[in-house]
């Protein structure tokens, strides 16, 4: 027979049930019930007070609080007791704490609360400009090719397709890994042309909720078209709602539980599934291009790409879809695999001159350079008159 929960415990689980829908994220609704559990493993120890017990209100006495926080920062609240022991990070003790604000001011509206005093967050450098605009021309001169490899580490067709689109889109618009989580493939609107972003605030309801608009350039909306053909093939199995617009590439196992589940792929990406991707697709990438000139490590977390990104698109006021947004240097769209095509056609008669293929399947000579495999091999020639 399994003890009773205390009776703190269990109208702090059902307050976190009560804010769950609607108000907050999905990625904040996981914290505030990993901080539930935590109080759950805290309530009955020696070091809490007795009355800590009795009422959710009583959790939030500065008694209370500080024994909680005095288990919690050493590790002595952590799931798993091989885990405990191990002193929970800065970024971890930071969520914890802001898990603790938002229970505290719904348990004890009105009342002030004993809160641990944490160190500022020193945020990580963003991603220059330039950084940028190489980054996006890597990517665009990579649509074409095969698989991105290097000594044993690269990126499949599909890895890489997914990570052009998405990187694409954050380019473009701004986006956060947990707003890329809740795109739906209705978001891309304007026949394609632009994505919805819905801003919601992290830490609280009472803040609006922002919807914007943004224009997506010609090489981003190529690389969506082309993820959507990926996605629809993914897709095709899985069951339940397939209207998620970033998904997985392949099957996944996770315990539950005590329980081994599998996920097939083709389903929805979590924030930190996204993180993931994108993490290890700029990993791979910054290997395979190390040497390479002009080239410089880019950060293996999103958010500093986001971050840079919004600062330049002034986030407070987004750009209607019908103005786009035209930056100097930014590359042409990546070819289409039938031009691509056609040109290694054309290319295999040793009389036809790249000057011609590029006339021929309409594009400019850099862009036919950059993106058909074996043209740098063949010396430019013009036939003579």
């Amino acid at each position: 027979m399994t003890e009773r929960k205390p009776t703190s415990v269990r109208q702090l689980e059902g307050l976190v049930n009560r804010l769950a829908p609607g108000m907050l994220s999905q990625e904040r609704v996981r914290q505030l019930r990993m901080v539930a559990r935590m109080w759950s493993r805290a309530v009955g120890r020696e070091e809490m007070p007795v009355r800590a017990r009795r009422s959710v209100a009583q959790l939030f006495t500065p008694p209370a609080l500080k024994a909680f926080w005095d288990l919690a920062v050493p590790g002595e609240l952590r799931a798993r007791e091989q885990d405990r022991g191990r002193p929970l990070s800065l970024p971890t003790q930071r969520i914890v704490r802001d898990c603790l604000k938002i229970l505290a001011e719904a348990a004890v509206p009105g009342r002030e609360v004993w809160l641990p005093v944490l160190p500022s967050a020193s945020l990580k450098p963003t991603v220059s400009p330039l950084e940028q605009l190489l980054l996006y021309r890597k990517l665009a001169d990579m649509a074409a090719r095969g698989p991105l490899e290097r000594d044993g580490t690269g990126l499949s067709a599909d890895d890489r397709t997914r990570l052009l689109a998405m990187v694409g889109v954050v380019l473009d618009s701004g986006a956060r890994a947990r707003e890329l989580e809740q795109m739906r493939l209705d978001d891309l609107v304007e026949g394609g042309g632009a994505v919805r972003v819905v801003r919601r605030p992290q830490n609280a309801a009472h803040l609006p909720v922002r919807v914007g608009v943004w224009p997506l350039r010609e090489g981003t909306q190529v690389a969506v078209r082309r993820w959507l053909g990926v996605r629809e093939r993914l897709v095709a199995h899985a069951e339940g709602s397939k209207t998620a617009l970033w998904v997985s590439l392949r099957a996944r196992g996770m315990r539950i539980g005590g329980e081994e589940r599998t996920w097939p792929a083709g389903v929805p990406l979590r924030t930190y599934g996204i993180q993931k991707a994108y993490a290890r697709g700029i990993t791979a990438l910054n290997w395979v291009m190390a040497g390479e000139y002009g080239w410089s490590p880019l950060p293996a977390h999103l958010e500093q790409l986001g971050r840079a990104v919004r600062a330049g698109l002034e986030e407070e006021t987004p750009r209607r879809a019908d103005r786009p947004r035209r930056l100097p240097g930014r590359p042409r769209a990546p070819l289409s695999a039938e031009r691509v095509a056609r040109a290694q056609e054309l290319l295999a008669d040793p009389a036809v001159t790249v000057d011609e293929v590029a006339r021929e399947i309409g594009t400019s000579l850099s862009v036919l350079y950059a993106q058909v495999p074996g043209v740098r091999d063949r010396p430019r020639l013009w036939r003579r008159k």
